[in-house]
């Protein structure tokens, strides 16, 4: 009987990828005993629309694709920037677990954003559908878990309920570094170096991204 695979899904804007990301995704990556860690840069969020210090999609790509290189354990897919119109989590998930059936996918994501689940497109039957591994910090409220989702039963970091997969909390190493401080140092004409990986940096210079006041 073949080995499947064991992919956690990263979403997020990436604007720009930071050496934050990349860290949080090794760690869960190795705690895990994932083969890998898929990254999905989100189009336009309704409530960035419009927004001047918001890369584009092309170039958060690429920012992403360069943090990547040379490893195996990290992948990207642009298919949230291919997609036309509103980009729903559902969508992502579905095309993903349809497209990879050799594939126990598992989608990652902070305590800040599992707080709103209940407002997410088709969001019972997103949790029907997938494991939701939600990384906790010092800094975040231990109890949202309960609080949002109260018909789930804990279990230790686990949390059960009849019908769908876990929901399971893990710890990861607090973020040391913000994009939005990133975009501010650099449109305040400060180093990030160290902050993103170094082919990022490059990208960002050369293409005079986040450099509104300069």
């Amino acid at each position: 009987m073949a080995t499947r695979l064991k992919t956690a899904i990263l979403g997020g804007t990436f604007n720009p990828v930071h050496m934050g990301h990349l860290g949080i995704a090794e760690e869960v990556l190795q705690s895990q005993g994932l083969d890998r860690v898929l990254f999905v840069p989100a189009g336009v969020p309704p409530w960035k629309a419009g927004r001047g210090d918001l890369a584009s999609a092309e170039d958060r790509l690429h920012m992403v694709a360069l943090a990547l290189e040379g490893n195996p354990g990290f992948g990207v897919t642009d298919l949230e920037l291919r997609r036309e119109g509103p980009s729903y989590t559902w969508d992502t998930v579905s095309f993903l677990m349809e497209a990879h059936p050799d594939t126990d996918f598992s989608f990652l994501l902070g305590m800040d954003a599992i707080a709103g689940i209940r407002s997410w497109h088709r969001w019972e039957s997103l949790l029907s559908k997938i494991s939701f591994w939600v990384m906790t910090r010092p800094d975040t409220p231990f109890e949202t878990l309960e609080r949002v989702l109260p018909e789930y039963v804990p279990a230790g970091d686990r949390f059960l309920y009849p019908g769908r997969p876990e929901i399971r909390r893990i710890s990861v190493s607090p973020l040391a570094v913000s994009a939005t401080e990133i975009r501010r140092r650099i449109s305040e004409g400060r180093s990030v170096t160290g902050l993103v990986p170094e082919a990022v940096c490059d990208y960002i210079r050369d293409r005079g991204l986040y450099c509104h006041a300069c």
